[in-house]
């Protein structure tokens, strides 16, 4: 693309696109797979064991086997709620415009802006675009709030980080 050009979007982040970072960023890493691991072992040990044990020891188990695959998303549901709700960042849309180099953002008065080669990491999923700034914290780009443009942007980004 050329220098002048630029895309622009607003995004309003709901509680379903944070609940989606959240289960990324929890799921997508080794302690994510390792607890995923420790609940699937949970079961597999209750149904083996379901008959040898005591009643305590089975609820024991069951308790682990839905700890991560049950328990740790409902809970992440409900701090993506309670983020949403509560951050009054969060309550009001942001305008996202990309360019050759970078892009920026501005809500309200507010304004920031990011060079490519100064992000952490970009991650392009089916359903959204997460521009880390660094380990933890994101921007989330819902792909269904790009107004057709998710794959001009997602091109246009993979081409601009080269």
């Amino acid at each position: 693309m050329g220098k002048e050009e630029k895309i622009q979007i607003t995004v309003k982040i709901r509680v379903k696109d944070m609940f989606y970072f959240m289960m990324y960023h929890t799921y997508y890493s080794m302690g994510g797979i390792v607890s995923l691991l420790f609940s699937l072992i949970s079961f597999v040990i209750l149904l083996v064991t379901w008959e040898k044990v005591d009643l305590p020891y089975q609820v024991l188990l069951m308790i682990c086997a839905l700890l991560f695959t049950v328990v740790n998303p409902i809970l992440l549901y409900v701090r993506s709620m309670k983020q949403v709700k509560l951050s009054p960042a969060l309550k009001k849309p942001i305008l996202y415009t990309f360019y050759d180099k970078g892009f920026s953002m501005q809500q309200e008065k507010e304004k920031a802006s990011a060079q490519w080669n100064e992000l952490w990491k970009i991650v392009d999923k089916r359903h959204y675009i997460l521009l880390y700034g660094d380990r933890v914290h994101a921007n989330i780009l819902p792909k269904d709030q790009m107004d057709g443009k998710e794959k001009e942007i997602s091109a246009w980004i993979k081409e601009s980080r080269k």
